[in-house]
């Protein structure tokens, strides 16, 4: 469904609290004076429509406005860097499995480079669980970064997605060591639930224990690194004994915004990344698809 964004007006308060309601226990609920308030705290407050009706909202607050939600306050600790929170998040039942959340991430992405500001973060529920929105922003590129347990005993997922371009991201290519493993794992399951979306969650879960133990046996793997030293994707030789594992170039799903559609799985081509794996003695990375997994289904 295609649908309009455009930024919250007061005549939309009506439905935002209908939408709002329907989508309990996932967002917190709201009344009028909530979303009069949080709307005017918000940097970036839109509404998706339709010809006819509001059919979602999305709420998202800078590092820099003074607010004590307990997930914000969370992220405030963690980071230095500026980032925006997306507070509320929701579509009316009628409309979900549309593509509207993914339009309205979409507008709030392009707006927040716009605000210069190219860290996001949200809070999704592990319980109560929402496996929907789990599913959604791992696919849209968020990765999981801690856990908080709030005052009224939800414990809730805490994600980020960073969004510089992919010029700006990246430092140096350089070998991996035993403390890179849990980022290394955390990089092969992003990109394999943004890009493979034949694999039912069975499948994934069957790969996983494979997976980590390979890849601390995997040697030599090189990775590009972010100005932080942060791992955004590897590379690695076939693995004998899991051939069917997706392993040569592999990158985090936060960078596959930024990159263009290509046979490599998830793509690099024509970045020059490649190429540079031969001054490490690595040979040239194969563009093809590394394992049968690799059918580079981007959508």
């Amino acid at each position: 469904m295609s649908v309009h964004i455009r930024q919250v007006r007061s005549e939309d308060f009506d439905e935002i609290l209908k939408i709002n309601a329907e989508s309990s226990p996932h967002v917190a609920k709201l009344d009028h004076e909530d979303v009069r308030r949080l709307t005017a705290l918000a940097s970036i407050a839109l509404v998706a429509t339709d010809s006819v009706r509001v059919v979602g909202y999305v709420l998202a607050i800078s590092s820099s406005i003074v607010y004590e939600g307990e997930e914000f306050q969370s992220f405030l600790a963690r980071f230095d860097e500026p980032f925006l929170y997306i507070d509320q998040v929701a579509v009316c039942a009628k409309a979900r499995g549309a593509s509207i959340a993914s339009q309205m991430y979409a507008s709030l992405q392009q707006r927040s480079r716009e605000l210069g500001i190219f860290t996001l973060g949200c809070g999704v529920n592990l319980h109560p669980a929402n496996p929907v929105s789990m599913g959604f922003h791992r696919k849209f590129g968020f990765e999981s970064i801690g856990e908080l347990e709030t005052r009224d005993g939800q414990l809730v997922a805490l994600l980020r997605k960073e969004t510089l371009p992919v010029s700006s991201v990246f430092r140096a290519i350089t070998k991996t060591n035993e403390q890179d493993l849990p980022r290394l794992f955390q990089v092969w399951e992003s990109s394999v639930r943004a890009t493979h979306a034949f694999l039912t969650e069975a499948d994934i879960q069957s790969l996983i224990r494979l997976v980590k133990t390979e890849l601390a046996n995997c040697k030599p793997i090189y990775c590009l690194r972010g100005v932080d030293g942060r791992l955004f994707a590897f590379l690695g030789p076939r693995i004998a004994s899991a051939k069917m594992l997706p392993i040569g170039v592999v990158a985090s799903a936060e960078m596959l915004p930024a990159m263009a559609p290509a046979t490599m799985a998830p793509p690099l081509p024509g970045r020059g990344y490649g190429d540079q794996d031969d001054t490490l003695g690595a040979g040239r990375t194969d563009q093809r698809c590394p394992a049968t997994l690799h059918r580079c289904n981007r959508r």
